[in-house]
Parts: structure tokens; C-alpha cells; sequence
């Protein structure tokens, strides 16, 4: 493999505020252009992103990276996205690409047919999939449950995911659709809403499910309502509230039914 850090930086001038290390097995060069073709085993970094791929191709007219072949970029959150294409600015801020999957760092995942992602902006995810499931979907593992929409936004400002026509399956069959869902994203760690819902099969219970609704009180207090419906005990809530002081913390669940 060869280290042409300084090398890519003299070819493409325009990436020297950005800084980026790269790697490749072999690199050709269009003198007349400046574009430049990178093949095999291709790491490019700039601060803590990475991006991988079987071959980059720089185009110094648009100022844009195009990866193909086994992409996969990760940015500086920790999110793991893999594509077939992806296209790249010289600062690794905006992304667009085909067939994407990405895994972000509380194990969520998204599959969209195209995924065009802007750093600190508003992302949009076409014909997508998501869910906070941690399984192996990319090796064909089926999520409890997942959230298929026909477009879904990602407001980085305020941290919300927004989808369009969305419908909800539960180990692939569909049980229901809401024209619109949204939701915290996966850095937040506490906001009034909806949480991720459960299912529960048993010989003693039968089919049941579960939508708990949490409500922040404050910065050190919280109230979660659960409702539960059984399908051979009936209907049940649970409320369970928690508190939190310096040397000590209270933590009270009651259930009704």
C-alpha cells in the first residue's frame, strides 16, 4: 500500500485546508484535468472520519470524491455508513449515497435506497428503514420491529427524526401506518415522548405489547407510564416514577389492571 498524504495534497490543492491522510494500492493521474483515480484497498481520513472503499475517483472541476466498491465512511459521531456509491465533499460534511446502511453509535440502525446527509444540517433518507434494534441486518437478521417510511428526515438542530408515511412492522408484517412519526434521535438521552415499543410471547400470557410514555419532571426526576395489553390477562398500566439526590435515589413502580 502506499502513503501519499503529501503526493494527494500537491495533486488536488483544493483538499489542503482540509488535511487529508490517504492511502491506496495504485493512483493515476489525469494531468489535463487534475482528476485523479485511486484503486484498491482506498482509506482517505480527515480528523476522526475515515472512508474505505475499492476505489475513489476525485474530480478536482467539482471539487467532489466519488467511493465505490465495499464503501464504508465513518464520521465523527461514530456512525458506521456503508453504500455501494457515496459521494463525498473535500471536507467529508455532505454525503450522498446509494443503497446506504448505517449503524450509529446507540446500535440504531437505517437502510434508505438513497441517503443524502449533511453534517450539522437536515439529512434526508429515501424509501428508508429504521429501527433501534441491535442486530446484525447486514448479514439478513430480521428486527423485532422496524419503521419503514417513504422519506425520513434527520434534524441535526434539533435532534429529531422525522418520517413521512411510515408504517410499523413486527418481524416483517405490518401492523399499522401513521402519515407522520417523529422522534429524538440517538443523542438524546432524555425528552417527554413515546419509547421504543416491546412485544412479549408467552404460554402464559399469550401476545402481549407494550408503548411506555416518559415524561422528564426535571433534571433529576422522571415519570414513565406503561400500558400493557395481554392477550389472555387483559389490559394493565404500569407507572413507575424515579428520583435521583446526591447519596441516594428512589425508584417506585406501581401496576394496575
Amino acid at each position: 500500500m502506499i502513503a501519499l498524504s503529501g503526493l494527494f495534497l500537491l495533486i488536488t490543492p483544493a483538499l489542503a485546508e482540509a488535511e487529508i491522510g490517504f492511502e491506496a494500492d495504485a493512483v493515476t493521474v489525469n494531468q489535463d484535468d487534475g482528476s485523479m483515480l485511486a484503486t484498491g484497498n482506498v482509506v482517505m481520513t480527515q480528523a476522526a472520519m475515515t472512508l474505505r472503499a475499492d476505489e475513489v475517483r476525485y474530480n478536482r472541476e467539482d471539487d467532489v470524491a466519488v467511493a465505490t466498491g465495499n464503501v464504508e465512511f465513518i464520521d465523527n459521531d461514530g456512525a458506521v455508513h456503508r453504500a455501494d456509491i457515496m459521494t463525498l465533499d473535500t471536507e467529508f460534511t455532505h454525503i450522498v449515497a446509494e443503497t446506504l446502511r448505517s449503524r450509529y453509535p446507540d446500535n440504531s440502525f437505517f437502510i434508505a435506497d438513497e441517503g443524502d446527509i449533511v453534517s450539522g444540517g437536515t439529512s434526508i433518507f429515501d424509501s428508508s428503514r429504521f429501527s433501534a434494534c441491535n442486530c446484525d441486518f447486514e448479514n439478513g437478521e430480521t428486527p423485532i420491529w422496524d419503521l419503514r417510511a417513504t422519506s425520513t428526515r434527520h434534524i441535526a438542530k434539533t435532534k429529531t427524526i422525522v418520517h413521512s408515511n411510515v408504517r410499523m412492522h413486527i418481524l416483517n408484517v405490518p401492523i399499522g401506518y401513521l402519515p407522520y412519526l417523529a422522534h429524538p434521535d440517538w443523542t438524546v438521552r432524555r425528552r417527554t415522548g413515546f419509547l421504543a415499543p416491546s412485544f412479549l410471547l408467552s404460554s402464559d400470557l399469550g401476545f402481549s405489547t407494550s408503548i411506555p410514555y416518559f415524561v422528564v419532571l426535571g433534571d433529576t426526576n422522571d415519570l414513565e407510564f406503561t400500558p400493557y395489553r395481554f392477550q389472555r390477562r387483559g389490559l394493565a398500566v404500569k407507572t413507575r416514577y424515579r428520583q435521583k439526590w446526591d447519596r441516594s435515589d428512589l425508584n417506585v413502580a406501581l401496576y394496575t389492571g
